[in-house]
């Protein structure tokens, strides 16, 4: 019989596989799979901040394999996903998953693309 743990890492192939949620993306130099969710962000009430000036931050939530990323990012480290930076503000490790809140500074509109 499979042990929590053991399924839970069978399941993790299952949620980052880019024929079913996650996309390839550019993390650090390294392409990867990764799960990008602008949802979460919303759903953890994490959204679209003036600055005041016409500056905003936008917050994103990644998830990506822990083997295929390395070390868990520093919290106020920088990252760069796709040639855009970001300042990491929490970073989780989750049974084999690092779950990565970054946020993003923007001068203009509220509404910054990926």
């Amino acid at each position: 019989m499979n042990s929590f743990k053991s399924q839970l890492k069978k399941d993790i192939g299952t949620f980052l596989n880019v024929d079913e949620f996650s996309e390839m993306h550019t993390i650090g130099g390294k392409p990867m799979n990764c799960l990008i969710d602008d949802n979460e962000a919303v759903d953890r009430e994490i959204k679209y901040v003036g600055k005041g000036d016409g500056v905003y931050t936008r917050h994103l939530l990644i998830y990506v394999k822990s083997e295929d990323f390395g070390d868990l990012p520093r919290i106020d480290g920088l990252l760069e996903i796709d040639g855009k930076k970001y300042v990491v503000i929490d970073a989780v490790s989750e049974a084999g998953i690092y779950s990565i809140t970054l946020e993003v500074y923007s001068s203009g509109s509220a509404r910054i693309g990926r």
